[in-house]
């Protein structure tokens, strides 16, 4: 099970914490959907993360930072 999770800087300048977007059964499926998200925010990272029993492996990550 691949994991699609987001977070964003708020206005004073700190991240939220890592929230779940969407889940997917196949890893490419998941690196797809990166591309998938606009976001509203104007600095935003968005990752995919395989879980693995206690263990957690980022497979992609994306940094969006506005001008």
């Amino acid at each position: 099970m691949y994991t699609l999770e987001y977070r964003y800087k708020r206005p004073n300048n700190r991240w939220t914490s890592w929230r779940i977007e969407s889940e997917h059964s196949d890893r490419f499926e998941a690196v797809r959907s990166l591309g998938q998200h606009v976001s509203k925010f104007e600095t935003l990272s968005v990752r995919v993360v395989r879980y693995k029993d206690t263990n957690a492996q980022t497979i992609a990550e994306y940094k969006f930072n506005a001008l």
